[in-house]
């Protein structure tokens, strides 16, 4: 079915009976104008439009969208990605991580002390630390005027101050209505790789302080991606692709999937309507100053898919804009039929490409529109029926 018979048959179920008589006299009257179509539609405003089209159409279609990484389950892992890398540039496979462990890294928390009170004699103390094959030497001098608060400071600042890969922290907290404070030790990186030891070479600060002893012991990230060979890994970090890295969280199976977000979806698909229904008032060839086959193109393209628009929730209007049912659209934006509609290579988005390069090429739609029979897929750009049958149309 032809589009001119497309509409005609729209028409004629609202009550439409056909044109009147060639030979007798037709009034032509026009939509209102909006304010763009008081003045002559210029070369420079058909390029504006096909560009304003053209720049939509790569936000429905993908080419110039930012590529989002979804999780089913963040508990087990998360993704990030680049803010470089786009749709067009190849998106990664989607991926189901199996975790089995997460990465862990190294802690000696100690013991939990009562402030005021000091669990060692005044005098000089040293202790060591391995980690990563090194060992690092400390010597601690407490004071007569020092309490178990200001020791494990002092421990604190001194093992902070070499930046060995291990780092010292203080909690204090109330136990039984007593002050109480507490000295830990954590390993800056994750895996077996960043494993210490901590050991007492004069006296017994370290083991006064409970830091000489292992609370959480290291351990590597083992999992599996997309059901193949299990990978151990140091760190819960895994680069799956150029700029695309998963965070192993926990133990468990994760789904993660890549594409736009729906807001992303929706928002450039609300883009595309605008940019359409504004190349459209932007001509009015009923007065001869605008273009008869843009118009005819846009609002032919618009009816040829009028059901497949319809059913990802963008309606084809009387006077051939479009309209958005924001449910429908959210819909499908949801289900996936959104991005499939559009990222199909074929169809309305390759139709409105056409149209949109046409435009902002100017000579297409500058030209004499010739005669076209009306077994052909467009309205004939000559007939006065035509603009009789657009009016009617809206």
């Amino acid at each position: 079915m032809t589009i001119r018979s497309m509409a005609l048959n729209q028409l004629r179920s609202g009550g439409f009976n056909g044109f009147p008589n060639v030979n007798q006299p037709r009034v032509f009257q026009p939509n209102q104008p909006s304010t763009n179509q008081n003045a002559p539609q210029t070369n420079a405003s058909i390029r504006n439009a096909g560009s304003a089209m053209a720049g939509a159409l790569d936000g429905i279609t993908g080419r110039n969208a930012t590529l989002e990484g979804r999780t089913s389950d963040a508990d087990v892992a998360t993704v990030r990605v680049d803010s470089s890398r786009t749709i067009a540039s190849m998106p990664p496979r989607d991926t189901t991580i199996d975790v089995q462990q997460a990465a862990v890294a190294q802690t000696n928390r100690g013991d939990m002390l009562t402030s005021s009170f000091r669990n060692v004699n005044e005098g000089a103390f040293s202790f060591s630390i391995e980690v990563g094959g090194r060992t690092h030497d400390f010597n601690i001098n407490v004071q007569d005027a020092n309490n178990n608060h200001d020791v494990q400071n002092l421990m604190a600042q001194a093992i902070n101050s070499r930046n060995i890969g291990v780092t010292a922290s203080v909690s204090t907290g109330v136990d039984d209505g007593a002050a109480v404070s507490t000295l830990s030790l954590t390993a800056d990186r994750t895996g077996t790789n960043n494993a210490f030891t901590v050991t007492d070479t004069t006296g017994n600060l370290t083991a006064a302080m409970g830091v000489n002893t292992v609370t959480n012991a290291a351990q590597n990230a083992q999992f599996t991606l997309n059901g193949g060979e299990l990978i151990t890994s140091q760190s819960n970090e895994v680069n799956i692709a150029a700029g695309v890295n998963i965070t192993i969280a926990g133990e468990g199976q994760s789904n993660i999937t890549f594409g736009r977000t729906n807001a992303q979806s929706i928002s450039a698909a609300q883009d595309l309507v605008s940019a359409i229904n504004s190349a459209i008032r932007s001509t009015n060839p009923s007065d001869g100053r605008g273009s008869s086959r843009f118009l005819n193109d846009l609002i032919g393209m618009n009816i040829t898919f009028t059901d497949s628009l319809s059913r990802i929730g963008i309606n084809v209007q009387n006077n051939g804009q479009l309209s958005i049912n924001q449910e429908r659209l959210q819909a499908a934006a949801e289900d996936g039929s959104l991005t499939r509609f559009f990222e199909n290579g074929s169809g309305f988005a390759a139709r409105a490409e056409r149209i949109a390069n046409n435009a902002q090429s100017t000579r297409h739609y500058t030209n004499a529109a010739p005669q076209v029979n009306l077994g052909n897929s467009n309205f004939n750009n000559n007939s006065t029926d035509q603009w009789a049958l657009l009016n009617l149309f809206g």
